[in-house]
């Protein structure tokens, strides 16, 4: 088995629907993201 190189620490949270915020260590705050458009309208 090979060893770990690199272990994130990160944290996602669900805000509403496809909407997400990205708790990052080298960022002083969340980072908001989600989907657009098609993918949107298909996903809710």
């Amino acid at each position: 088995m090979s060893e770990v190189v690199y272990s994130a620490d990160i944290r996602i949270d669900r805000i509403k629907g496809t909407f997400r915020h990205a708790w990052l260590p080298a960022h002083e705050g969340p980072v908001e993201f989600g989907v657009h458009g098609a993918i949107k309208e298909h996903y809710g």
